[in-house]
């Protein structure tokens, strides 16, 4: 196979990875016009890494500040929004306690992260279990988040993704 061969099959791959990845971008409130569709497409495409990245919990506030600052050269102001998502289904997780309620729990000689439930439920914060600090994007109403779809829906934490899940 030639060396351009090669090289137009590399972007018929890339091009279908991208597409693969736009189903999977949030966006809720309202249609966007084609203008940010082919923002958002872009912004896969030249942004693989950070969407990537953001798939892991605690890592959404890069792709959702690199998104904001990519749509701005481009014209487009979409804010960076920093708030907090409801999920259905807790899964316990370190990184939801301070290092102040992770050495209570040692102390009282709850288990990391199993007994995490159990803690905050004698404590009284089991509620806010149920909220995980989030960042998203915001245009004109309308919600665009890249990493929701595969740190909540993926994980199992919620079956369908609406924007009641959106708090700030």
């Amino acid at each position: 196979m030639s060396d351009i061969r090669k090289y137009i099959t590399l972007i018929e791959n890339a091009r279908q990875q991208n597409s693969h990845l736009f189903e999977k971008v949030v966006i809720l409130g309202g249609s966007i016009p084609n203008e940010l569709k082919t923002i958002i497409n872009d912004f896969l495409e030249e942004n693989y890494e950070d969407v990537e990245y953001s798939k892991k919990r605690d890592n959404c506030g890069v792709v959702a500040s690199n998104f904001q600052f990519f749509a701005e050269k481009r014209g487009v102001n979409v804010k960076r929004v920093e708030g907090n998502f409801k999920i259905e289904k807790y899964i316990p997780n370190k990184k939801d306690l301070t290092k102040k309620e992770l050495m209570d729990m040692k102390d009282k000689g709850y288990e990391i992260p199993k007994d995490i439930m159990a803690y905050a439920k004698e404590q009284g914060f089991m509620e806010e279990l149920y909220f995980i600090p989030h960042y998203w994007n915001n245009y004109n109403g309308i919600i665009i988040d890249f990493s929701a779809y595969y740190q909540f829906k993926e994980t199992g934490m919620v079956n369908h993704i609406t924007k009641e899940n959106y708090k700030h």
